[in-house]
């Protein structure tokens, strides 16, 4: 009983390029996923004494602290410049 030839099977059913448009397509759909998450915050830089006038934001960059150290409450009067953020009761250092 003669078979002849048997059909070659599949293996890579696109081309490279095919295949390397897909896997970029792929790529750059997880970088735009990314892109959306990613905040970027421009802020120019304002003195201790003005966080009370902020209610919106509870983020900030001041100036004027007395102390570089994460977590601390930040106080004026100094010449480092930090960003800040509010807990709810008070400024702080981080």
């Amino acid at each position: 009983m003669i078979f002849g030839k048997l059909p070659r099977l599949a293996v890579n059913w696109f081309s490279q390029a095919e295949v390397f448009k897909r896997y970029w397509d792929q790529v750059m759909n997880v970088i735009e996923a990314l892109d959306k998450d990613i905040i970027v915050i421009k802020a120019a830089p304002i003195t201790v004494a003005d966080l009370a006038s902020i209610t919106t934001y509870n983020r900030a960059i001041v100036n004027d602290s007395n102390s570089t150290i994460f977590a601390d409450i930040v106080v004026g009067g100094g010449t480092d410049i930090v960003p800040v953020y509010f807990d709810g009761i008070d400024w702080r250092i981080g």
